[in-house]
């Protein structure tokens, strides 16, 4: 990682290093180093100074303008790569890129230099996905430091992928908002194709993580048992799959059974894991919201939520699937309900490990649901 100053000594953000003596940045962060306006192409003769502060704080390196690519009116670009002028200090290493699709809650990992922060600061959360100008969203836990100016240009570590992934853009401007947007790597490909020759796709193991539906491309091994699921959840309103922790049971599911079931004609699937076993209402109701009203803003579902999960505790569940299937067009409806233990047939919590349950409502055409 590395920290970017004006020639004032000034730190104005962030960087990494992608291959032997080059280093990412964004290009608005060397404009401020230069003193230059974001738009203006940097002369040849033009050099940027930067550190590497938790390698060798205080060795400074100059460094050159080797691809530019400004911010567009339409929000792409903003990409430049340095090429050090002299080697970096002794263990400066280039960062592992992954190149990915697909980010939706992924832990993330950054570091920058937020105002008054020189020495850097770190910050976590989780990732989001795409918009329209190619950016991904990321949102910042609340208890630690948020994503502002001055981490423009630092490198996101995608703890689930184990490898930087996207670089950072920009922040929103509002106080309560713990936002801010990425360059993901695919970018970052285009304005210099030779980080292509860095970049490695994402590793199919997944450790301790389970698999899910877009992992099915790379899930393999349990096609007796995925069919096995299929042909039960057709014929059978309750499928339980129940086995001890970490034997798989979320990985078949989601990447084995839910892929298959949503290629068929009439099916929505929906998931809910309850807290806790006093609130699996409340899950159910967090469950059906999007599909009852999907123009809701996210404050505006939590408002809702209560007055759902009363509807639902009141026995007007028949009438509540039976508007989310009309309002998704669907005729089947597959709930997949993760518990996070088991229990015995004496109600006491056994440590064999979580439950999964399947349940398909099937609710015929002109006919009123009931349950």
């Amino acid at each position: 990682m590395v920290r970017i100053r004006s020639h004032t000594g000034e730190v104005v953000g962030s960087g990494f290093v992608v291959a032997t003596g080059h280093v990412v940045t964004c290009a608005h962060v060397v404009a401020r180093a230069l003193g230059r306006k974001t738009q203006e192409t940097p002369a040849e003769t033009d050099t940027v100074s930067l550190d590497f502060p938790l390698v060798a704080a205080g060795v400074t390196v100059q460094a050159r303008v080797a691809v530019w690519h400004p911010i567009e009116d339409n929000d792409k670009g903003d990409i430049a790569v340095l090429v050090l002028v002299s080697d970096p200090p002794a263990g400066v290493l280039p960062a592992c890129l992954v190149a990915a699709e697909d980010f939706w809650s992924h832990p993330f990992r950054t570091f920058g230099f937020p105002r008054h922060y020189d020495h850097g600061v770190w910050a976590s959360g989780v990732l989001r996905a795409r918009q329209a100008a190619g950016w991904v969203q990321m949102e910042t836990n609340s208890s630690g430091y948020a994503v502002e100016a001055g981490f423009s240009g630092a490198a996101v570590w995608d703890d689930e992928l184990a490898g930087v992934v996207d670089m950072t853009v920009a922040a929103d401007a509002r106080r309560d908002c713990g936002a801010a947007y990425v360059i993901p790597t695919e970018e970052l490909i285009r304005a210099w194709p030779q980080l292509a020759d860095r970049t490695v796709p994402p590793c199919p193991y997944r450790g301790l993580h389970p698999f899910r539906e877009r992992d099915v491309s790379v899930f393999y091994g349990r096609q007796d048992l995925t069919d096995l699921l299929v042909t039960e959840v057709r014929r059978r309103p309750l499928v339980a799959v129940v086995e001890p922790s970490g034997s798989g049971k979320s990985s078949v599911v989601f990447a084995g059974l839910l892929p298959r079931i949503v290629q068929q004609q009439g099916w929505l699937c929906l998931s809910m894991r309850p807290a806790h076993a006093s609130s699996p209402l409340a899950a159910l109701a967090a469950a059906f919201l999007p599909f009852l009203d999907p123009d809701q803003a996210e404050t505006e579902r939590l408002a809702t939520l209560g007055q759902l999960t009363t509807l639902l505790s009141e026995g007007h569940l028949p009438d509540v699937v039976d508007r989310v299937l009309t309002r998704a067009g669907k005729t089947d409806l597959l709930l997949v309900w993760i518990s996070v233990k088991s229990f015995s047939p004496t109600r006491k919590a056994t440590p064999a490990g979580s439950s999964l349950f399947c349940y398909r409502r099937r609710i015929p055409r002109a006919v009123s649901p009931s349950f």
